[in-house]
């Protein structure tokens, strides 16, 4: 009965933060090793503090934050997450895994003292601190990410995502002082926790329609342009015939072939993203899946021909950012 009170709050913390994702940018294949990784750490933690038997008090919150947030902020650095959405959800994950460890031991081991009221505490309080504070440190990790990219050197952007762990640190810490009554701490965590990542999720929301809006749009207008020859018409087509001259004929076509097969395959993973929010998601038959996997081998190959400076002499039309590369490869 305990053991269902302590974990059962746990499922519906992770059941909300799932319902989340409207856009469908989370997987389950991504969000099971968050959450195996957090019950893993969870148990490593346990183990040597018993056998080494030492009292940490602001210590273990370092190790545990710490652990539960390093594969994420791995995964922010090298930026294969984009969206707020999925540092949240892979976060939750992480710190729900965590926590299913965390309370299984508590009430095995405390069977003879530990009450219903215990276990309503761990569950629905201490639960979401664990989940709370890796889904804020996640979510503060990207943004970290977005303003230091290409600023500073690539191991400093690592040490300063790492830095966004400290709102969550402190936020443990205080949590773990008592300072205030148990079911008091309780309903503040709630109480700022549940608003705050929902808060985070709605901005997300206005940022991914955004520039879906933009994006998709500005895609479609380029491609039409190259496509039917009226590159003078558009801002981008103008930009492109620019640089035409300042490579050879044969590496402007690979600069050319290039720069469309992203547009088609920027817009239709875009187009997928948009019917998977509006709740139509139609699985691509093998023969679709199979014609983009060669579409994004050739866009790859053709990246690698053109060169780094090609690359970057189009930055300007392409846009070809982390979350355009997340959805196509996720998505297609």
């Amino acid at each position: 009965m305990l053991y269902a009170i302590s974990l059962f709050p746990i499922l519906l913390y992770l059941l909300l933060v799932r319902s989340l994702d409207g856009f469908a940018l989370s997987s389950f294949k991504k969000f099971m090793p968050a959450f195996l990784w957090g019950l893993i750490i969870c148990t490593v933690i346990f183990v040597l503090v018993q056998l080494l038997k030492v009292d940490l008090s602001w210590e273990i919150v370092l190790v545990e934050e710490l652990l539960k947030y390093l594969p994420i902020a791995i995964i922010v650095y090298r930026h294969r997450i984009s969206f707020f959405t999925e540092t949240i959800i892979y976060g939750a994950a992480a710190g729900a895994g965590f926590a299913t460890a965390e309370n299984i031991f508590y009430v095995y081991f405390n069977s003879g003292m530990f009450t219903v009221g215990d276990s309503i505490i761990r569950g629905f309080g201490t639960s979401l601190l664990h989940i709370g504070c890796t889904a804020l440190a996640s979510s503060l990790g990207l943004v970290i990410s977005k303003l230091v990219h290409h600023k500073i050197p690539k191991f400093s952007q690592f040490i300063t995502i790492i830095c966004a762990l400290i709102p969550s640190l402190l936020i443990h810490f205080l949590y773990n002082l008592f300072l205030l009554p148990a079911f008091v701490q309780l309903i503040l965590v709630m109480a700022v926790t549940i608003p705050l990542l929902i808060i985070i999720n709605d901005i997300d929301n206005r940022i991914i329609h955004k520039w879906l809006d933009m994006c998709i749009n500005n895609d479609i207008i380029l491609l039409a342009a190259m496509r039917e020859g009226k590159l003078k018409d558009t801002a981008a087509g103008q930009y492109l015939m620019s640089i035409k001259d300042r490579f050879q004929p044969e590496m402007f076509f690979d600069i050319w072939n290039y720069v469309c097969l992203f547009l088609e395959l920027s817009i239709a993973a875009k187009s997928r993203m948009i019917m998977k929010e509006a709740g139509i998601d139609i699985p691509l038959d093998e023969k679709a899946h199979q014609e983009n996997l060669e579409k994004i081998a050739e866009w790859k190959a053709l990246h690698k021909t053109i060169g780094l400076a090609a690359a970057m002499a189009l930055n300007p039309i392409s846009n070809i950012k982390s979350a355009d590369k997340w959805v196509i490869h996720e998505l297609l």
